[in-house]
Formats: C-alpha cells, structure tokens, sequence
C-alpha cells in the first residue's frame, strides 16, 4: 500500500488528536496519596519476613493517617450517594465526584422526592424536600395543586441551571435549588 505524504500527514494529526484523549480520563484521576502508594510498594518486596514488616509499617501509617482524616477511603456507592444528596447544584469536575471519568460517571438527571414542606416567598414558591434540600419556583408557572407534605416531586434536569418539577403527575414547573 502505497500512502501520499498528505496521508501520511492526516494520519499523524489524528494520532496527535486520538492519543490526549486517550489519556484525558486517566489523567484527570489524581495520583494515589503516599501513604496508599507506600503500601502497594511492600508487593514488590521478595523477602517474606521484610514484606510482612512493611506491610505492618505501612497499614499502620495508613490508619493513622485515615483517623487524622489526611486520607479519605470510601466507595462507589458512597460518592453516588453523595451525588445524590446535591442534586440540582452544579458539581465541579473532579476525583471526589467520581473522577470526571465520562464513562465511569453517572450523572443523575432525574430523581424523585418527598416534600416536606412548601410555601410561598414573595411571589416565588418554595418547598423542602425530605433529603433536606430547598427549592425556588423560577418563573410565573404554579402547579394546579399547591405542594402539600408527602406529596411526591419528580425533578428533571431542564437547562441554564433549572429543573422541571412535577407535583404528583401535574403539569411541570421550572424551579431550581437554592439550598
């Protein structure tokens, strides 16, 4: 096969473009704190004897430094449930939302509530949620049948920061989260 130099160029500029984003997801995960790379070190270690050592040295270290909170370990289900909880704020895009990794990311676009209380503010309407999380009605639009504890609200992400809020099936409403 016989390839021009302007092949030759189009294939060297979408290399150069594939490669960065190959590695933009692993990139965008911080590197492991010292205290945890110390640890996976001792695996390399031959000696059995001098392994267990390290092993003992460096879980020590470790548990120190999670009980002085210099090191955080938790899981998946954990940071999801994080996510969860701020639901309708605009999260920054980093390891401790779950990496910014796109692929490994579920955002959460939709959840369904309980609220605990509404009332108006003004000539806005405002509820708290049973997760404790306050909104405001954006706009004129009000729902048919004003909230009412226990009433279940479905939210919708909608755009520019709002959400659609729908009161027990009615009619949805733009609101957004203020607390």
């Amino acid at each position: 096969m016989i390839v021009s130099k302007r092949g030759l160029a189009l294939i060297g500029v979408a290399l150069a473009a594939v490669t960065p984003l190959a590695a933009t997801a692993q990139d965008r995960m911080p590197a492991p704190p010292p205290a945890f790379k110390a640890l996976l070190d001792c695996r390399q270690l031959t000696d059995a004897a001098a392994r267990l050592s390290c092993f003992d040295e460096k879980t020590a270290t470790l548990d120190a430094a999670t009980q002085a909170r210099d090191v955080v370990v938790t899981d998946r289900q954990a940071i999801k449930e994080a996510r969860r909880g701020l639901f309708g704020f605009t999260l920054p895009r980093i390891a401790l939302f779950g990496g910014g990794d796109d692929d490994d990311e579920e955002d959460v676009d939709e959840m369904t509530a309980t609220v605990q209380s509404a009332w108006m503010a003004g000539n806005r309407m405002k509820m708290r949620l049973d997760n404790g999380a306050v909104w405001q009605q954006v706009g004129t639009d009000m729902p048919r049948r004003f909230p009412a504890s226990g009433m279940k609200a479905n939210l919708k992400r909608a755009t520019l920061g709002t959400f659609f809020v729908r009161f027990d099936g009615q009619r949805a409403i733009r609101m957004t989260r203020v607390e």
